[in-house]
């Protein structure tokens, strides 16, 4: 849509996960593709850092969650009081009830909830946080793509390239085939 062919790309960006176990390998699997064909650097980033970045500047911490199924979310606490976030606690997957418990001891003051998660979730977020919790408005539940590419080119800069090969999928919990699979073995 740009205009652009693809020897006009300096930098291939996508997210690794947490996400659609299948939308994070067809993914991460098309940029590998693209950077080894074309011999261009590759980057991979968190989901939830990018999606944390719907919330710039904010001067409380930016929880981002995603409803990942099975009563649980894939969650991450960043601060975002500049342009690139840090983090605060590292992306994982537990229920929410686990989640607010962790945010309320890791805090201490209100935190910013973004993402479908609180769509799912928020009156177990709600009741569990109380006026600690801090609901993005819809219009900011769903990740945008500039997010990532300025993510990209903070990794990038950071000497973060990585070859195509070793951009892998980050996943915080097996997959149900992987599931299914091991219990095979365990009947």
């Amino acid at each position: 849509m740009a205009g652009l062919s693809i020897s006009q790309i300096d930098l291939f960006g996508c997210s690794r996960g947490p996400g659609s176990f299948t939308g994070i390998r067809a993914g991460v699997a098309t940029l590998q593709g693209l950077a080894l064909a074309t011999g261009k650097p590759c980057v991979g980033f968190s989901s939830l850092a990018m999606l944390a970045m719907n919330i710039p500047c904010a001067s409380h911490p930016v929880c981002a969650l995603l409803d990942a199924r099975k009563q649980e979310v894939y969650a991450g606490v960043y601060d975002c009081s500049s342009l690139i976030p840090s983090v605060l606690m590292p992306d994982t997957a537990c229920a929410p009830q686990v989640l607010a418990s962790r945010i309320a001891i890791l805090t201490k003051q209100p935190v910013i909830l973004v993402g479908d998660g609180i769509l799912r979730y928020r009156e177990i977020l709600q009741t569990a946080l109380g006026g600690s919790a801090i609901f993005a408005p819809a219009s900011q539940i769903n990740s945008r793509p500039a997010n990532g590419i300025l993510l990209a080119e903070q990794i990038f800069s950071e000497g973060g390239s990585v070859e195509p090969q070793a951009l892998l999928p980050y996943y915080l919990r097996p997959s149900e085939a992987e599931r299914n699979r091991s219990n095979e073995f365990t009947l």
